[in-house]
Order: structure tokens, then C-alpha cells, then sequence
């Protein structure tokens, strides 16, 4: 039984990161349902925690010019503020209906965005704050911090470089911030450690695999599949 989790990890784990080094965007939103079939999801929301650290850092690496933290400042503060209570719902409340939720917002979403349409957002600075605030919810409850993000910069039609540059740096920043309030609620065990170093090796090649094929997308193509990637994924939680 250990050796069949161990082999269908590696593989959830590397196809999760592909995509995460593809797009910015994905790891936790495919990886989560799959990986709850065979662990708690209180061991796979803080193990996908270090996971998603670690590819964002080398998504970076690869278009750090274009991150600007300006960008994502308002954005960040609001996810901070939404955290706490997210990783109140992670300990209280069954994460199946939230899992639920969220992919029922991405599906909608990313057809909205889909059909071209597009917001113009008076007020910017509040609107970011709110996103965000949603964002940290989904962060600390089910490690899935990225549809509000994605949706946002999305809509903005933000260039490919720009996007992932904005989108990891987000992500990184809010994992920091992460670590400590599920530190001090007790979710950093050693189940959580364990397997966090089992399927490391997986977790390398597939995000410095998905981010050489991101090099080979051309710009005006990447917007869409960013979306029809976001759908799958939304749809993918419903299904699960």
C-alpha cells in the first residue's frame, strides 16, 4: 500500500508542478483533490504549502524583471488578512464543501473571462483588497489561494511574463506568511514533513519541466490557455 501511494504521488505531484512552472498557477488546485483520496487533508494542505515555496521561487528565477510589487501590494495585504480565518475553517469545517465552492467560482469564472468579457474597476485599490481578502480565505482553509489572483490579472490581460512574474511573487509572499499561523495551530506535524521530502525529487521535475516548455507558449496565446487550464482544474475539483 505504501509503495502504490508513494508511486501515485510522485505522479500527482510531478504533473502538479508541470503545470505550476507552465502557467504560475495550478499545483495546488490539481494536486489537493487528487492526493485527499489517500491522505487527510490536513497533512496535504500544509505539505503543499512547502511545495508551493519552492516552485514559486524557481518560476521567479526565470522572470523576476518583470515582478513588481506594487502590482500585488493591496492584494497581499488583504490575503493576509483573510488567512487567519481560513485556517480557522481548515481546522473546524469539512473541506470537501469549500473545495466545492471553489470550483463551482473558477468554472464561472473562467467561462465569463472566456467569452472576452471584461471589467473596468473603478475602484482599484478596493476591489484588490476584497480579491485578496477572498484569496487568504482560500489559502488557509484549502491551500488554494490562486482563482481570485488569476481571475484579477486575467482581466487586467496582464503580459505572460508580467502574469507569472506577479502570480508566484503573490504566492511566495503569502506562503511566508503561511508557515507561522499554521505553526502555531498545529498543523506542521511529522506526517506532514514525511511526505513532504518523499515526493520532493517529483516536485523538481516537473516544475523545471513545465517552466522550460512555458519559454515555448507565444504571448498572445498564453491568455487563453491560462483560462482553459483554470476551467479544467475548476471542473476537476467539482468532479472529485
Amino acid at each position: 500500500m505504501m509503495n502504490n501511494l508513494f508511486a501515485l504521488g510522485t505522479i500527482i505531484i510531478a504533473a502538479s508542478a508541470f503545470l505550476q512552472g507552465l502557467s504560475s498557477f495550478g499545483f495546488s488546485i490539481l494536486s489537493l483533490p487528487l492526493l485527499s483520496m489517500y491522505l487527510s487533508p490536513k497533512t496535504v494542505v500544509p505539505m503543499l504549502l512547502f511545495y508551493s515555496i519552492v516552485i514559486n521561487l524557481t518560476v521567479i528565477a526565470t522572470c523576476w524583471k518583470s515582478f513588481s510589487i506594487k502590482s500585488i501590494w493591496m492584494l497581499l495585504a488583504g490575503a493576509v488578512l483573510g488567512l487567519p480565518l481560513g485556517t480557522y475553517l481548515l481546522l473546524i469545517l469539512d473541506d470537501v464543501i469549500l473545495r466545492k465552492g471553489i470550483g463551482v467560482f473558477v468554472v464561472i469564472f473562467s467561462l465569463i473571462l472566456l467569452s472576452g468579457k471584461r471589467w473596468i474597476l473603478k475602484r482599484e485599490k478596493t476591489t484588490q483588497l476584497i480579491i485578496g481578502f477572498f484569496s487568504g480565505i482560500f489559502s488557509g482553509s484549502v491551500g488554494i489561494s490562486g482563482p481570485p489572483i488569476i481571475l484579477f490579472l486575467s482581466n487586467k490581460g496582464v503580459g505572460k511574463d508580467e502574469f507569472r512574474a506577479n502570480l508566484s511573487g503573490y504566492f511566495f509572499l503569502l506562503n511566508l506568511f503561511t508557515i507561522p499561523v499554521y505553526y502555531l495551530n498545529g498543523l506542521l506535524t511529522k506526517e506532514v514533513m514525511h511526505y513532504s521530502m518523499n515526493w520532493s525529487p517529483a516536485l523538481i521535475v516537473g516544475v523545471a519541466t513545465g517552466t522550460f516548455f512555458a519559454r515555448k507558449i507565444k504571448p498572445e496565446k498564453f491568455g487563453k490557455l491560462v483560462l482553459i487550464l483554470l476551467l479544467l482544474t475548476g471542473l476537476l475539483s467539482l468532479i472529485k
